[in-house]
């Protein structure tokens, strides 16, 4: 009968166990993703606890849905006379679509900086000149919002700013 209580014991442990690794709490304005079998399969929105089926379900990462603000400082020295220009791309940011921002590579907001690196130099290139045309930055713009949506995100307040004095 000792050996009975111990094995009654030892299984109530383990599911103890088992089930406390299946309970998450979601935070206010934060959503949870939740992979079964290793893909997607849902969202979780509500506040609260939830309860994750054990050996199927994991939960992959929480997001915040709150506007967060990001600045990113970009050096090109890509002109004739191989100067260096600096700038600050500021803006603010709403994850809208969490599934394609989390997966749309390991690190999103460093990839999405590369981003906005490349498409300042793809359309600026060798001929970077004072004051940058609106056409340009407004070319810029379009191609920076196009891959913000492109990875489940939302720019607000985007400003391009020319600035030598960041290293001063």
């Amino acid at each position: 009968m000792e050996n009975f209580g111990y094995a009654v014991l030892v299984v109530s442990l383990l599911l103890v166990l088992v089930l406390s690794f299946n309970v998450k709490y979601v935070r206010k304005d934060h959503v949870l993703i939740v992979e079964k079998f290793g893909t997607f399969n849902r969202l979780i929105h509500k506040r609260g606890f939830c309860f994750l089926i054990p050996f199927v379900e994991r939960s992959y990462k929480q997001v915040s849905l709150l506007q967060t603000f990001h600045e990113i400082f970009l050096h090109i020295s890509k002109n004739k006379d191989n100067e260096i220009f600096f700038f600050r791309a500021s803006f603010d940011y709403k994850i809208v679509v969490p599934q394609d921002f989390v997966y749309s590579s390991l690190t999103p907001l460093t990839t999405f900086n590369l981003d906005v690196l490349n498409a300042f130099e793809e359309l600026i290139g060798e001929k970077v000149k004072f004051p940058i045309a609106d056409d340009q930055l407004e070319q810029i713009k379009e191609t920076i919002f196009a891959k913000a949506t492109a990875i489940g995100l939302e720019l607000a307040n985007f400003e391009f700013k020319h600035d030598n004095n960041i290293l001063k």
